[in-house]
């Protein structure tokens, strides 16, 4: 049998975390050791799944795309607490502020780190957009350099649409935050995960939670599908089956709407949390035309989109 699925990127983005919840790796640390989820909005979809509670993706979620650039969201940051994390030992979620310090050296290869991923390469390979010094916000640089020592594994949910043309190792020596003069939005590097990776896209998914076989047959789309994908997907009808039972299941899933860090100084508000971003330097009665209207409509309490 053959059936042809189309997916939005945040219908895709549930998809995922199906397949990231029962993926022996994660069961397996569930149930018995250590799960360390970061932020991101595919993350948010597997934090729904591990804990059964609807979670908005706009609240768990630092970085992000916005039709501009790179930018942050308006989530709180603390000094030495990841925010947008959440750990689990064996299965429990841990209560209060997660200091990732306290219990790098607790993990071993038993343990997962799950991280999504801002660029795949045409082989599989994953980069990570860093806008921060080391790596990551309170203590998930010294996070990645463990998994890759200790031989830890790391599970990155990532969509198709973050598909690029080249090799993510010639993406990443056209990335850094001192080799830019100027950006749409935030400076960044791009960090390639090396060691123990496994990869999760929509085919990963669909081959993992139903055994059929899954190709991408078409890209793109208008009035909200923009980044959608139409799977052609061969199978027995019981493979077939499930994966209509799946589309029933993420079908309907609204556009990740998350409020960005805002530009113009507002009342009570402390700043924006890009750090790196371009327009910092620049004042904003001295910024473009399209730069100044972008910031009032944030201004105003619009939201923008971001992944």
């Amino acid at each position: 049998m053959r059936a042809l699925v189309t997916l939005t990127v945040s219908e895709s983005k549930v998809l995922i975390a199906k397949a990231v919840v029962k993926h022996p790796i994660v069961t397996r640390a569930l149930a018995d050791h250590t799960v360390i989820l970061s932020g991101g909005t595919t993350n948010a979809f597997v934090l729904s799944e591990i804990t059964g509670e609807k979670v908005d993706p706009g609240s768990f979620v630092a970085g992000i795309i916005c039709p501009e650039g790179p930018c942050v969201s308006h989530v709180e940051r603390k000094p030495k607490i990841a925010g947008s994390t959440r750990i689990f030992i064996k299965g429990v979620p841990q209560p209060g502020e997660v200091h990732l310090e306290d219990i790098l050296t607790q993990l071993g290869a038993d343990d997962v780190f799950i991280k999504g991923a801002n660029a795949l390469d045409p082989e599989g390979r994953v980069g990570v957009i860093v806008g921060h010094a080391e790596c990551g916000h309170a203590g998930v640089g010294r996070l990645w350099t463990r998994c890759v020592s200790q031989g830890i594994p790391v599970v990155v949910p990532v969509g198709l649409e973050k598909r690029i043309p080249c090799s993510i190792y010639e993406a990443a020596s056209r990335t850094g935050i001192k080799t830019v003069q100027y950006s749409t939005g935030e400076h960044f590097g791009l960090y390639v995960p090396h060691g123990n990776v496994t990869v999760i896209t929509e085919i990963e998914a669909i081959r993992q939670l139903t055994g059929a076989d899954p190709v991408v047959v078409s890209a793109g789309g208008v009035s909200g599908a923009e980044g959608a994908l139409v799977f052609s997907i061969d199978g027995e009808k019981q493979q077939i089956d499930k994966m209509i039972q799946l589309v029933d299941q993420v079908k309907g899933q609204p556009p990740i709407v998350v409020a960005r860090g805002v530009c113009i100084p507002t009342p009570g508000y402390t700043g924006c949390y890009a750090s790196q971003c371009f327009w910092k330097r620049v004042p904003n009665s001295k910024r473009p035309a399209w730069k100044r209207r972008k910031e009032l409509e944030v201004h105003e309490g619009k939201t923008e989109q971001g992944t």
